[in-house]
């Protein structure tokens, strides 16, 4: 599957924000991810085209981003991160930058963002119209957060308290969607162009440790699929290259959201009064049916009192 000229520009861009590759530093955990098989045809972002605000800042068709593979299989969007091979927990220093989520030409980049507990998450925006973000948590706090036009100085998300992976999304333009992965110690990356990653070990004791591997259709199930195990001497290590199968994807695409948790498309409560459900939608569920019309609104309202707090 070859690489759409926006997206790879995109994931280039996105390679300097928190959470992406970056250049090695001293003492650092390096390694590669490819994809092992055939990927999927990512299907057009037909939708786009009803939202000429958004069609028209693109000179070619947008493809669903969720699957973005170099000519030599090179994958992105993997989360990688490290458990302690004894079992024994994993913490360190809160990272100080903080981790961005743009939103650029009606897509959100980068795709997938990684922060710790308690990290700085913002919101920005450089796209002249209305959005909202919509992070979905199952654990944390749901919040939806409206932009009425370009704001690179941000707006925070967060900050979260408890570990998962999560969903945010974008109502007002139903193609955009992200995925947020929340860590208890700052041990990770997402592998950018290249399928390259980084993982920043200040603070990190030398030891045996696991790396983990996440994405979101090749290997979406719980913390991911576990790869090797390393030993770490004076804050260093360099991981073999890991593949991912291509096989998980022989599913539709619109299935693989079934083990994202989505808080705010819990069911209904049966009665009133009653507290609601704490079970998973999957995508196309009932409980999701009943409730996308809810958030949808919910999102026009927010977009709504942002303007008038302009004006």
């Amino acid at each position: 599957m070859k690489v759409s000229g926006w997206i790879a520009a995109c994931a280039l861009s996105a390679a300097g924000l928190v959470g992406f590759s970056a250049p090695p530093a001293a003492a650092d955990i390096t390694g590669s991810v490819t994809l092992e098989g055939e990927a999927p045809e990512m299907e057009e972002l037909e939708a786009m085209q009803g939202k000429p605000e958004c069609a028209e800042l693109h000179a070619e068709p947008v493809v669903d981003d969720r699957v973005i593979v170099g000519e030599g299989g090179e994958l992105v969007n993997v989360v990688v991160s490290l458990k302690r091979a004894d079992g024994g927990e994993l913490t360190g220093e809160i990272p100080q930058e903080p981790a961005v989520l743009d939103q650029v030409g009606c897509m959100y980049v980068p795709h997938v963002v990684a922060a710790m507990v308690g990290q700085q998450v913002l919101a920005k925006s450089q796209d002249d119209f209305a959005h909202n973000v919509h992070p979905v948590p199952f654990e944390n706090e749901e919040q939806n957060i409206a932009f009425i036009g370009v704001d690179q100085e941000g707006k925070e998300l967060g900050p979260y308290q408890t570990p998962e992976k999560f969903q945010t999304e974008c109502n007002v333009h139903p193609w955009m969607k992200a995925r947020i992965c929340v860590f208890p110690h700052p041990y990770f990356a997402v592998t950018g162009e290249g399928g390259t990653y980084t993982i920043p070990t200040a603070g990190l004791e030398d030891g045996e440790y696991v790396v983990m591997f996440w994405h979101e259709v090749f290997a979406h199930e719980g913390d991911g699929v576990e790869g090797p195990t390393i030993t770490v001497e004076n804050g260093a290590a360099e991981v073999d290259a890991f593949s991912l199968s291509a096989e998980a994807a022989a599913a539709q695409a619109d299935e693989v959201e079934g083990d994202v948790q989505l808080a705010s498309l819990e069911t209904a409560a049966p009665e009133a009064g009653a507290p609601a459900s704490k079970e998973r939608c999957t995508a196309g569920g009932e409980c999701c049916k009943k409730a996308k019309p809810a958030k949808e609104a919910e999102a026009v309202e927010a977009v709504a009192d942002a303007t008038g707090r302009e004006e």
